[in-house]
């Protein structure tokens, strides 16, 4: 048996098949677009965490932790 001798067009087919599949398949773009909207919405909560946390630790903490310690020095 003879082998045939493949053209460069006839070793280029099956590749430019699966890469005509590939652009037509949308199947894996619904959920790389759920991974931006989640990897989004992460950022946004940490972001605004970081922005309480900050609110808190100036407004509610620092405070209470001066009103301890000078009550503290008061009692020794």
């Amino acid at each position: 048996m003879k082998s045939r001798k493949l053209s460069v067009s006839d070793r280029q087919r099956p590749f430019r098949k699966l890469l005509a599949r590939f652009g037509r398949d949308q199947s894996g773009a619904t959920l790389i677009e759920y991974g931006l909207i989640v990897g989004t919405i992460s950022i946004a909560i940490l972001l605004s965490m970081t922005v309480i946390g900050t609110s808190l630790r100036d407004g509610v903490f620092s405070p209470v932790s001066t009103a301890i310690k000078s009550a503290d020095s008061n009692i020794k």
